[in-house]
């Protein structure tokens, strides 16, 4: 049996006690600041089940579907075709020109844009890509759809033709010059 001073009275009373038998207070061992903590715990308490209960995740499920489908509806990078070429009952062939170089993903993209923009319908579809400011004739990478899509990146990827832009050329004390060719397989030159 433990004790504990009457907030009301300050007598020696036992915790489990309902009623102060000195002044009568009801529950004597209880502090009006420990009454506001044991209703805040059980309002917390409260809250934490509530939410368990109510389907918080389908909420969070929610959120995540609406941001997938706005990534999806989100424009797909530009492109322009220069060249369709159709025959019955041979593969179309597509020549497109890019803006820039772009990722696996866009390119997978920016491939099924192209086939789905036909009138004609190819079972076999042959796409060759080039880039903006391309000197050169060879495709940057080409896609091929038969029927299933593949995809082969000939020149230097997105990331690769970024950091060959970027490449720190101060090894080169005696530089005269250097230049980007930017071709489909890019590449830097140094005059020393």
């Amino acid at each position: 049996m433990a004790l504990k001073p009457c907030k009301s009275c300050k007598h020696d009373v036992d915790t489990s006690a309902k009623v102060c038998p000195s002044c009568g207070v009801k529950n004597p061992g209880v502090t009006a600041g420990q009454q506001v903590f044991g209703i805040a715990i059980l309002l917390v308490i409260f809250a934490v089940a509530v939410s368990m209960c109510s389907g918080g995740n389908k909420d969070k499920t929610a959120d995540k579907v609406v941001q997938q489908a706005a990534s999806n509806a989100a424009v797909s990078p530009s492109y322009s075709i220069t060249k369709d070429d159709f025959r019955e009952g041979r593969p179309r062939k597509v020549e497109v020109m890019l803006p820039e170089r772009l990722s696996d993903a866009d390119l997978a993209e920016v491939a099924k844009a192209v086939r789905a923009d036909t009138k004609f319908k190819a079972e076999k579809t042959f796409i060759g890509f080039r880039v903006d400011g391309q000197t050169d004739s060879a495709y940057w990478a080409n896609a091929s759809f038969d029927p299933d899509y593949r995809s082969s990146l000939i020149g230097l990827s997105a990331q690769d033709y970024q950091t060959l832009k970027a490449l720190d050329l101060k090894d080169y004390q005696n530089r005269v010059g250097s230049w980007l060719r930017d071709g489909a397989l890019g590449h830097v030159m140094v005059l020393y």
